[in-house]
């Protein structure tokens, strides 16, 4: 039985020092998002005191990536995805459990069922789990509009990837968005970015919003647009499950809206 023992690291930071995560295997990194022409979120910018944490086994002593310590602090929800890396990565991916008739299924990039796997390159943080909003959004709309359970995340990006729309320099083309989306039976149209546009744009269906620093990035990202609830719109958010359980005002998204499109299922 190997003999376990924890160790920690630290750098020095600006400010009180956060809740650290205890993890329990190797590391790694991950990010999500766009950036203008294409889509990845930046990490932000370095801080000047996190806390790690180093897993010592038999005297080795593999550091885990701040990159993913990082992503625990700043998204409290990912934490379970964190200490669970690398995760099995093996069997059939089952999203039957998300998909309801009718509705748009939110999914995480993060989700441990697809989140470890590489999305535009090799490097830790080429993950779907943070580089794979773009695909994990489209994923939500050919779902819940085609009613196709193999258009889960995982194939998405692997479609992106494997079609040039997704590569480790530039992140998620917008082009998958608008053209990559015919492969999982969709068909889109561009939405002029007026908040009344947006309203009648969802009376045909679902958008995929493309959004620049603010909120929800510190660079780019990708969330899709359900519905128009008394006076604000209501979002999936494929990197927040808080983010998706309020609506939002055209005041606050129409600052951070770069791109968006409409869909409906190809007939």
């Amino acid at each position: 039985m190997p003999t376990i023992q924890r160790r920690k690291t630290t750098r020095r930071r600006k400010g009180p020092a956060r809740p650290l995560l205890a993890a329990a295997g190797l590391a790694l990194a991950v990010w999500g998002g766009l950036a203008l022409l294409n889509s990845r979120e930046a990490p932000p910018p370095a801080a000047e005191e996190t806390t790690g944490i180093t897993l010592v086994i038999d005297g080795t002593a593999p550091v885990i990536p701040q990159v993913l310590l990082d992503l625990a602090e700043r998204n409290p929800e990912t934490q379970a995805f964190v200490e669970h890396y690398p995760g099995r990565g093996d069997g059939e991916i089952d999203i039957s459990g998300d998909y309801v008739p009718g509705e748009i299924p939110h999914f995480l990039q993060w989700d441990q069922r697809w989140g470890y796997l590489p999305y535009g390159g090799d490097r830790p943080e080429d993950m779907i789990g943070l580089s794979g909003c773009g695909p994990t959004a489209l994923a939500m709309v050919a779902v819940g509009l085609t009613g196709n359970l193999d258009y889960h995340p995982a194939a998405v990006a692997e479609y992106a990837a494997e079609n040039g729309y997704a590569t480790r320099e530039d992140g998620t083309a917008w082009t998958l968005m608008s053209q990559g989306c015919a492969a999982f039976g969709l068909t889109a149209q561009e939405v002029p970015l007026w908040e009344q546009s947006i309203i009648d744009a969802l009376a045909q269906g679902p958008i995929i919003c493309a959004v620049g620093a603010g909120d929800f990035t510190d660079s780019g990202h990708f969330f899709v647009i359900t519905a128009y609830e008394n006076g604000a719109f209501r979002i999936l958010d494929p990197n927040s499950i808080s983010n998706s359980e309020r609506t939002w005002t055209y005041a606050e998204l129409s600052p951070q809206i770069r791109a968006m499109w409409v869909y409906s299922a190809a007939g």
